[in-house]
């Protein structure tokens, strides 16, 4: 009868300790489901962002040709200034000379 006792309180002991590895096994297992679900929407950002990233890439690309561009514009618009101040200085003169010839062929005429 002895013998019987202690098997069974070892028995139930043993039944106890399961129980109680089944739970902590549960929590483990809600724990694990947790970190999946965590970890899930980490990449999801990470995905979101890395998109966002490539679009902000896309669009300081797009801005730098734009402003290339312009400053190629720019240089050509300096350049093409800087050859007309310095035409326009001959072309007052050519415009001068233009009207001192028809103002002299004015005045030949009126001696005619």
């Amino acid at each position: 009868a002895a013998a019987s006792d202690d098997a069974r309180r070892k028995l139930e002991e043993a039944i106890g300790n399961e129980d109680e590895l089944k739970e902590a096994l549960g929590k483990v297992e809600d724990k694990v489901a947790s970190l999946a679900s965590d970890l899930a929407r980490s990449m999801e950002d990470l995905v979101s962002s890395q998109e966002a990233l490539r679009s902000c890439e896309e669009k300081l690309r797009s801005s730098e040709e734009k402003l290339q561009t312009s400053e190629e514009k720019l240089h050509e618009a300096t350049q093409v200034a800087q050859a007309d101040r310095r035409i326009e200085p001959h072309a007052h003169a050519e415009h001068a000379v233009q009207t001192e010839r028809a103002e002299q062929a004015q005045q030949a005429k009126a001696f005619k």
